[in-house]
């Protein structure tokens, strides 16, 4: 498994963490320092699909004086939410495309590749899975 941040910092590259450990410590910090949300981004190779880390360049500077941004793409990418509420503790919530809706948008991102490379069949499989793991974290 691939540990992502979902989007970089502004004119930052994109972190990609050497376990889960260390995106947890990661997140927690952020959240720690205020941060409301934490995006991560989870590929897994046995899915076979085709990932891609994306630089956007912002038309005009955005609001942190910033220039660019990267992101994590994918139509089989698992994106995981943390969010942090004070006094409350954290939320999680973990989601993925399907293929039906791969399919659906394929057309409007081309640069995404054929939704059919990936194994379905897998993506599914690993989406019950996290969403098991992680009731049982938060229970």
């Amino acid at each position: 498994m691939e540990i992502w941040e979902a989007y970089s910092a502004v004119d930052e590259e994109l972190k990609r963490f050497a376990s889960a450990e260390d995106a947890v410590t990661y997140a927690m910090r952020k959240l720690d320092a205020g941060e409301r949300t934490v995006q991560l981004g989870l590929y897994f190779p046995s899915t076979r699909g085709f990932k891609d880390v994306n630089r956007r360049d912002f038309r005009q500077p955005n609001r942190l004086g910033g220039e660019y941004r990267y992101e994590l793409r994918g139509w089989g990418i698992f994106w995981v939410q943390l969010e942090g509420m004070p006094g409350i503790g954290q939320e999680v919530t973990i989601s993925v495309n399907t293929e039906k809706r791969a399919e659906a948008w394929s057309d409007a991102y081309k640069q995404l590749r054929d939704p059919r490379l990936w194994d379905w069949g897998e993506v599914s499989r690993l989406q019950r899975r996290l969403v098991r793991k992680v009731k049982s974290l938060v229970a």
